[in-house]
């Protein structure tokens, strides 16, 4: 079985080094980071990943502009992105995105236990989602 691509965008890399490692030792991912917002997009286009971890609050274009972007794309539009933002509680946390965007979101400081429960629900609806379109 490959290993799904997840693409974490945020602009502190201290964290995003953090869920790399933390990602990629369960051994069925491939992590790929982005701390520059300004080339998000980009990295969306060319890695294609199965999986978005994008922070909202972040220089030059946020977490919202960005997930505009990849819902305008056509290529790019079923993409499941997992926002995190540090400005949100735990209590707040609900399945509803960024400006609008629909995405899961979470709170900062993220359990790693919690982000990976998170993800291998997300993609497991996408797949479940894929599949009953084949059907």
């Amino acid at each position: 079985m490959s290993k799904r691509k997840i693409l974490v965008v945020d602009d502190d890399a201290s964290l995003t080094r953090l869920l790399q490692a933390s990602l990629q030792k369960q051994g069925t991912y491939e992590v790929v980071v982005e701390n520059d917002s300004r080339h998000a997009l980009q990295a969306v286009r060319d890695l294609r990943p199965d999986l978005i971890v994008l922070d909202i609050v972040m220089p030059n274009v946020n977490g919202g502009q960005i997930a505009k972007a990849i819902r305008g794309d056509a290529a790019l539009a079923d993409t499941p992105i997992i926002f995190l933002s540090s400005f949100l509680s735990k209590q707040e946390q609900r399945a509803r995105g960024a400006d609008g965007v629909q995405g899961t979101l979470l709170a900062k400081p993220i359990a790693i236990a919690t982000l990976i429960e998170n993800i291998e629900q997300t993609l497991n609806n996408q797949t479940g989602s894929r599949n009953e379109n084949l059907v």
